[in-house]
């Protein structure tokens, strides 16, 4: 195989990425006035956890407190080594997510050539259909976690393939790749089950407990400190969203559209190539996935499980999306036919894969606009201090202030309440805090007093384009209205203030 044969592929969707990633930061810098913001608040919860990490020993959003804030601890762990080497910068999360990026095309590419896909421009065409459909750029460029937990689990088939082919694969790496897909993503939980439930039914137990084993470390040890400090095994978020028990109606019919056309491309692809020894391990790797998709379904119908089910769903658009050429490209006119049938499976959420890196610069735009204000205001007149707000990425990465979160991601007093319990737990600190922030959407305690009103004014608004200023108590309203009436320096100029007060003459 000459070179080009062996990487043109992922060079040529490497190249793509590249090209569409540069783009996307282009947009992003010149909204932004030549800064650059990540689209997503949870970038900004990681970069915050990591650089408390490096810089202080501590795991959590505050730099003297423990808080279980993500159910990333891999990602976050990593962050955190970058910031110790080459200090706190905050293009570091787009710089990882780029080579993460490169590694999971170069791995992609390595399963389609071991499931016998030898054809340069097929595997290509797959590449590139990846980046876009995934979508690559926005993940990224959104500085998250979700490039580790691809490429980690794209590993994982990687491996599995190999195995199941004959090549003799350590079970160590299972155990140690398992554990770094689950530490990037708690969900990966389940598709690492099935996949040892799948290799405990071929009787090799000692790769199906080792990935049983890794799949469980990170959460154990975690568990572990996090009981320790606070009493929940768990993450806060994780807390959190397994006590959601609404699913909306429309999200279970796509969810079920989705699955039908998967199902009935696996049920195909088997008929066709079941009596096919090559292609066996696409057969059980496809399998494992459709296991894991249908189980996701029913689970979310369940309560308590809502959470689990299609939580950032990329790894089952890649394995598909790797697996089904390999089960069907010797029948070219099948092939035609079988991969539309997937393809109608991600129609209802293709549009927002594919328009995520459009709209994305004017997601950050709004972003920084809005959270920026806050986070300025807060610097400009209440650092170090104690503050109750909604949104504790960015405005705890860049506001010096010690965060309590009105969501519980930080502040396990409010993770998984009831809103009694939650009033209750906002009264019994009422003193504690000297102003509080919130989106409008969020509710409010009948005690506090509303005295300010930020309106953001963006060519598109995610979040509630409205956040409201409150002081928690009598003691607060002095220093609070001085704040608001002051000349504003961290004003954006497209905030505008409505005040509930008259401020003084000057």
């Amino acid at each position: 195989m000459t070179f080009w044969a062996r990487w043109g592929p992922a060079v040529t969707a490497a190249a793509l990425l590249a090209a569409l990633c540069t783009w996307q930061a282009m947009q992003t810098l010149s909204l932004g006035g030549g800064a650059f913001t990540y689209a997503l608040e949870d970038a900004y919860v990681h970069m915050q956890m990591a650089l408390n990490l490096a810089q202080h020993g501590v795991w959590g959003v505050n730099p003297d407190a423990f808080s279980g804030s993500t159910s990333s601890p891999a990602w976050t762990v990593l962050l955190s080594a970058a910031y110790a080497v080459l200090g706190p910068h905050d293009l570091l999360p787009l710089a990882l997510g780029g080579l993460l990026a490169a590694a999971f095309l170069t791995l992609a590419d390595a399963v389609l050539l071991t499931l016998g896909v030898r054809r340069a421009g097929v595997r290509a065409g797959v590449l590139c259909g990846l980046v876009l459909l995934a979508p690559l750029p926005f993940m990224v460029l959104s500085g998250m976690e979700t490039t580790l937990q691809v490429t980690a689990f794209t590993a994982v088939l990687l491996i599995t393939a190999r195995h199941v082919q004959g090549a003799r694969v350590s079970p160590a790496w299972f155990a140690a790749l398992a554990a770094l897909t689950v530490g990037a993503r708690y969900e990966m939980i389940a598709p690492l089950g099935i996949l040892a439930l799948a290799f405990a039914w071929r009787r090799q137990w000692l790769i199906a407990a080792a990935l049983l084993v890794g799949a469980a470390l990170p959460v154990a040890l975690l568990g572990i400190v996090s009981m320790h400090h606070v009493g929940l095994a768990l993450p806060n978020s994780v807390t959190s969203r397994l006590q959601d028990t609404d699913a909306p109606l429309a999200e279970r019919l796509t969810r079920g559209w989705f699955l039908l056309t998967w199902a009935v491309s696996l049920a195909g692809a088997a008929a066709l190539h079941a009596r096919s020894a090559a292609r066996r391990p696409a057969l059980l790797l496809l399998a494992v996935m459709t296991a894991v998709s249908l189980a996701a379904h029913v689970l979310s119908g369940i309560p308590g499980f809502t959470y689990w089910a299609f939580r950032y769903d990329t790894y089952l658009i890649v394995a598909g999306t790797l697996l089904l050429p390999a089960l069907l490209q010797d029948r070219p006119a099948v092939m035609v036919v079988a991969a539309l049938l997937p393809l109608a499976g991600y129609l209802p959420t293709a549009h927002r894969r594919l328009a995520e890196p459009l709209y994305a610069p004017y997601v950050a735009q709004s972003f920084r606009v809005q959270q920026g204000t806050a986070a300025r205001f807060l610097r400009a007149h209440y650092a170090g201090q104690d503050v109750l707000v909604d949104d504790l990425g960015y405005i705890g990465r860049y506001a010096t202030v010690n965060l309590d979160d009105y969501a519980g991601l930080a502040t396990t007093g409010l993770t998984a309440k009831t809103a009694q319990e939650r009033f209750k737990f906002l009264r019994a600190n009422a003193e504690k805090y000297q102003v509080v922030v919130l989106h409008t959407d969020m509710g409010r305690m009948p005690e506090w007093t509303l005295l300010g009103l930020w309106h953001s004014h963006t060519a598109m608004k995610v979040y509630s384009p409205v956040f409201a200023v409150y002081a928690p108590n009598r003691r607060a309203v002095p220093t609070l209205k001085r704040a608001l009436c002051s000349a504003a320096p961290y004003r954006d100029e497209r905030v505008t203030l409505e005040l509930t007060f008259t401020c003084p003459a000057r």
